[in-house]
C-alpha cells in the first residue's frame, strides 16, 4: 500500500500519516502504533532492497570492467 501511494525512505512518519489518513486500506491496521510499525517495517525493507541492488550494479559495474 504505502508503496502504491509513493511513500519514500526519505518520507517522515508525520507526513506518512497525512497521506494514509485517507485510504481506505489503512483501516486494516485498527490503532495508530500499528501504523507506524508498518510504515517502520516498510522503511527497513525498502532500504535493505536499495543496498542490495547497489551491491548488484557494483559487482556487474566490477565484472564489465574485467
Amino acid at each position: 500500500m504505502l508503496s502504491d501511494l509513493g511513500v519514500e525512505v526519505t518520507w517522515k512518519w508525520e507526513d506518512v500519516n497525512r497521506v494514509v489518513q485517507h485510504d481506505e486500506r489503512v483501516k486494516v491496521l485498527r490503532t495508530m502504533a500499528d501504523r507506524k510499525q508498518a510504515f517502520q517495517d516498510f522503511t527497513i525493507q525498502l532500504k535493505n532492497t536499495e543496498k542490495e541492488e547497489l551491491r548488484e550494479k557494483k559487482i556487474q559495474a566490477r565484472e564489465n570492467f574485467i
